[in-house]
C-alpha cells in the first residue's frame, strides 16, 4: 500500500542525498527513521513546483510504501494523520 507524506521543493541541481536531507527536515526525525526500516520503502515522484520557477526548481512528492498488512497497521497507528491511502497502478 502506498501513502501519501508530503512533499518538499528544491533546486534542480540537486542529488538524491541533498533531497534526503531536505525530506528529513521536513518530515522530523521520528518519521525519517520510521521510513527507512527495511519493511518500508521511500517513494520520491518528481513534479513540476506550482510556486516556484520551474527552470530552478523542483518539486518532490513523498510517499511510503508498504508491502506487509501487519506494517500497514503500525503504520497506520503510529502516524494517523499522516494516512491518505493512495490508489496503485500498475
Amino acid at each position: 500500500m502506498e501513502y501519501y507524506i508530503g512533499y518538499i521543493e528544491c533546486k534542480l541541481h540537486h542529488n538524491d542525498r541533498m533531497e534526503d536531507i531536505w525530506i528529513r527536515r521536513e518530515l522530523g526525525e521520528s518519521l525519517w527513521f520510521t521510513l527507512n526500516q527495511p519493511w518500508c520503502t521511500v517513494v520520491k515522484k518528481q513534479r513540476v513546483p506550482q510556486a516556484l520557477p520551474a527552470d530552478v526548481y523542483k518539486r518532490i512528492d513523498i510517499y511510503a510504501e508498504i508491502e506487509d498488512s501487519a506494517w500497514n497497521s503500525y503504520f497506520a497507528l503510529a502516524y494517523p494523520k499522516l494516512i491518505k491511502e493512495t490508489v496503485k497502478t500498475w
